[in-house]
């Protein structure tokens, strides 16, 4: 099997890439919970105002 120049082959190349969307779409639903977690916190905190 051919590697390129970095020492790859194609399917580490593609290994690595989808552990790497995967890390990257845990973050972005941990982001979006605290997200809306904060909205949540300031919808109550004005309802209570009123």
């Amino acid at each position: 099997m051919r590697t390129a120049r970095l020492g790859k082959n194609l399917v580490q190349w593609c290994q690595e890439i989808q552990e790497e969307k995967i890390k990257a779409d845990r973050w972005k639903r941990k982001f979006q919970f605290q997200e809306a977690q904060m909205r949540n916190e300031t919808l109550e905190k004005s309802l209570s105002k009123s």
